[in-house]
């Protein structure tokens, strides 16, 4: 059984961050991301408050210096870095595949399949 102590609970809440993030900008994954790599300065939750907007709630860590506007922005420039990131994954993925299956498994005709991935508009 769990207790839950709402005490606690606003007590907590009072020292949190909250930011908001448009889904047309920013992907959950970008997000998840963001809280994975901020999460020795602080503990977050997700939530998903209307149709395109998911919240996050930021709880810094106790025994580390805790200014509001330093977090807040450190933490929206980490989810704008991770956006970045997965969509160059996404855009350079047929490259990345190519570079690697020539590492592994060289052949002799990469720069025709290379041009043909051109051509085609796959890179």
């Amino acid at each position: 059984m769990v207790m839950f102590n709402m005490d606690e609970f606003n007590k907590s809440t009072k020292n949190s961050i909250t930011i908001e993030f448009d889904q047309a900008i920013y992907t959950l994954k970008a997000i998840k991301r963001a809280i994975s790599d901020f999460s020795e300065r602080a503990n977050s939750t997700i939530e998903n408050i209307s149709q395109g907007t998911i919240r996050v709630l930021i709880f810094p860590i106790q025994n580390k210096s805790f200014n509001p506007a330093d977090i807040e922005r450190d933490f929206e420039r980490l989810v704008f870095d991770n956006q970045i990131n997965i969509e160059v994954e996404e855009d350079f993925r047929d490259i990345r595949n190519i570079i690697v299956a020539q590492a592994f498994f060289p052949c002799d005709n990469i720069e025709k399949i290379v041009d043909k991935l051109d051509h085609e508009g796959n890179i």
